[in-house]
């Protein structure tokens, strides 16, 4: 059961989002923890108490608590704000609490994804999928080139599906959500691998990356949520992506120490670092053969551009400082860039999602 630390956790969000959303317009509540396992949240302006469930505060990523907290906000504004308009208890006053807060009305919770925005798209998504899935399946081959052969072709796939929704956006045809989704659990402590991945998934697989406040309700400590926006194709490249690189890099520093001997942390996170450094080499060169061969240029997405300066409003960029390199980074890089995308040897499903769950 989730203790008195992580009920003030949930009231500093709550004060955050009333500020940085509501301009401070809504009266602290009193915040409850509950053991209820059929809803995720409620109101009660009787008494001014929002309660958040214990199950789910424990069992799902904290985007998605604080989802609910949010929707459980929406229905606060509606009574102390709104006086109550429109009796429907997710009517249209409900509908516009929810866009102040960005909040799907729907209020679903559960996946830690959230769709508050609706934009223009077309090709079908599930064929895409199957097409990027059979790609990273063939990279699976021993042939080192047939394995990078195979990655270009998904990426150049990637590419091209992200090109048409973008002449689609203009023509006005077909409808797509842009989303929101958690990439792992809370970071307390960021490393620079870490951070070196949420800007190659930025940079080459079509979705915008944030690193925003998290609480681990199980260590009960505060930290970074990785969180990635964008249609749901590029969302499950990029979290499929993720995944692959975080199981991949302890087999690589494993093969590392047999050759070196090296067994300190400091050099194991500087050699992830690196990995993920030349993957990101590797995947700028193949940009630009894409480029030279078949004039692919990727200029961007005014609407998840859009999307997310909607969600954050606010948003502030970060330097990050310099750090001295070890041995141990150079190395990492080598092998980075000889990094081929492919499936993982147990595959359970088919498709990208498949390969993830």
């Amino acid at each position: 059961m989730p203790n008195e630390a992580t009920v003030l956790a949930i009231a500093r969000f709550w004060e955050h989002y009333n500020y940085y959303y509501l301009s401070e317009c809504l009266r602290r509540p009193v915040f409850r923890i509950d053991l209820a396992t059929s809803r995720l949240g409620t109101w009660n302006s009787t008494e001014r108490t929002l309660t958040l469930s214990a199950h789910h505060i424990l069992n799902d990523p904290w985007s998605a608590v604080m989802e609910t907290l949010r929707h459980e906000m929406a229905h606060q504004y509606v009574d102390e704000m709104l006086d109550g308009q429109d009796n429907s208890p997710h009517g249209s006053a409900f509908r516009a609490a929810c866009r102040l807060l960005r909040v799907s009305p729907a209020g679903s919770g559960k996946g830690g994804e959230i769709s508050p925005l609706v934009v223009e798209s077309g090709p079908s998504d599930d064929a895409v999928r199957d097409k990027i899935g059979k790609l990273l399946s063939l990279a699976t081959s021993p042939n080192e080139h047939e394995a990078h052969l195979a990655m270009e072709k998904a990426r150049q796939l990637l590419l091209k599906y992200n090109l048409s929704l973008s002449d689609l956006s203009d023509l006005g045809e077909g409808k797509e959500r842009y989303s929101l989704r958690q990439l792992g659990g809370c970071i307390t402590r960021r490393q620079r691998y870490e951070s070196e991945i949420g800007l190659l998934l930025s940079q080459f697989f079509f979705v915008k990356v944030m690193w925003d406040l998290g609480y681990d309700p199980h260590r009960k400590r505060r930290g970074s949520l990785l969180l990635i926006h964008g249609t749901p194709v590029n969302l499950d490249m990029a979290e499929y992506v993720y995944q692959f690189l975080n199981q991949l890099l302890p087999q690589l520093w494993r093969q590392h120490q047999q050759g070196t001997g090296d067994f300190a942390n400091a050099p194991r996170l500087h050699y992830y670092w690196g990995v993920v450094r030349g993957f990101r080499d590797r995947l700028r060169e193949q940009d630009k053969s894409l480029v030279r061969s078949r004039a692919m240029v990727w200029l961007g997405d005014p609407g998840l551009q859009a999307f997310y300066r909607f969600l954050y409003p606010r948003v502030t960029t970060a330097g990050q400082s310099s750090i001295n390199v070890h041995d141990s980074f150079d190395h990492g890089r080598r092998e980075g860039r000889q990094i081929s995308l492919r499936k993982p040897v147990e595959e359970r499903g088919s498709g990208i999602r498949g390969l993830l769950e």
